[in-house]
């Protein structure tokens, strides 16, 4: 939890800069300070210093009164959308506001140890760390900062971004060649290598085997209030209301991650790749070999129900080669029936992610 909070100075008259502008008001914490009294005395000082601002306001620049609002507001350790919105908007008022740029920048780390730790089911945490590191790097003095292009470029490679995943880690590794980002770009291509040859390919199965399967898909009778689609039909992102049916071809699994990978068949015969981020084994880690063998059990030869599929279309070149294949990212449980039938309660948890996997 922060140790300050901002309290607005009346004394002063327009706005000078951030440390002109507030005192701080610092707050003990030792360590048998409990908790809830901790935020209690956070909270009153917050309000009482908000209380302070909006007597000030009708004398106060707008972006100031924006600054000012959204520090106030960011003492507390959980990320917040107003603080974002009040920072970002002080910042497109006036671009020269140095602290704000600064305290974006900690609500991109915030939301993205949230979506660290707290599980992957909630994307949207990345997108709102992705946005915040947008706005660090209309700061000059910020472009050369080797941790902003990292904690970007791991932000990308969650969000299956993979080019602008790998251009970060090359622009972190000029800044500081110690970060050793060649083995994890080495990874991604490892990986982006494999799922275009499995789908390119499609898994190097027999035809004859293939066209089966997608006769039997297209038997196949679909009873859920969604409007069926083949992956030619989606569009890039998440779309909600349809629903695509599939048949799992192929377990694709890595050494060096934990995220399991399937390669499916719709009922066009088109090949395309779906990462479990959603799944995990009753609190066992997912890359112990109980789990991945479970997975591979349940998953293996199923036909899945993929609900409001979220698509990524993957498609662009990479030292002289070319990746192009399209995935469905499966961040919940609830957006995949398998065999007709939701994932046993028992593996609903979501996955704790590490950054590095």
């Amino acid at each position: 939890m922060r140790q300050t909070i901002a309290i607005c100075d009346l004394r002063l008259g327009s706005f000078q800069s951030s440390s002109s502008y507030c005192k701080t008001s610092e707050l003990e914490r030792p360590a048998d300070f409990p908790p809830m009294e901790r935020r209690e005395r956070l909270q009153r000082e917050a309000d009482e210093a908000l209380k302070l601002l909006e007597k000030r306001v009708s004398s106060l620049e707008r972006a100031t009164y924006e600054y000012l609002r959204g520090k106030i507001l960011d003492v507390f350790p959980e990320h917040c959308k107003e603080v974002e919105d009040h920072l970002s908007t002080a910042i497109t008022l006036n671009s020269f506001i140095q602290d704000a740029w600064l305290c974006l920048d900690i609500l991109g780390n915030s939301y993205f140890v949230s979506f660290s730790v707290g599980g992957s089911q909630d994307e949207e945490k990345l997108k709102y760390a992705l946005k915040a590191y947008a706005n660090d790097e209309k700061d000059e003095s910020l472009k050369i900062n080797s941790d902003l292009h990292f904690n970007k470029a791991i932000l990308n490679k969650l969000t299956e971004k993979y080019d602008a995943a790998l251009r970060g880690f090359e622009a972190a590794a000029l800044q500081n060649p110690s970060l050793n980002t060649d083995k994890i770009i080495e990874k991604i291509i490892k990986i982006l290598d494999k799922l275009n040859d499995s789908v390119t390919n499609k898994g190097h199965l027999k035809p004859r085997w293939i066209a089966s399967i997608v006769e039997a898909l297209r038997k196949t009778t679909v009873n859920i209030p969604y409007k069926m689609a083949t992956l030619n039909l989606l569009r890039d992102g998440r779309n909600n209301g349809m629903a695509v049916l599939g048949k799992v071809m192929v377990f694709i699994r890595f050494p060096f991650t934990s995220l399991p990978y399937f390669l499916l068949c719709d009922s066009d015969g088109t090949f395309f790749i779906i990462p479990l981020y959603a799944l995990s084994s009753n609190g066992v880690r997912l890359d112990s070999t109980n789990a991945i063998f479970h997975i591979y059990e349940v998953m293996n030869g199923a036909t899945v129900r993929l609900l409001d599929p979220n698509c990524r279309v993957i498609d662009f070149s990479w030292k002289g080669k070319k990746y192009d294949f399209k995935s469905i990212r499966v961040d919940r449980l609830g957006n995949i029936l398998v065999n007709g039938s939701p994932p046993h309660s028992d593996h609903k948890q979501p996955m704790a992610f590490h950054a590095h996997a």
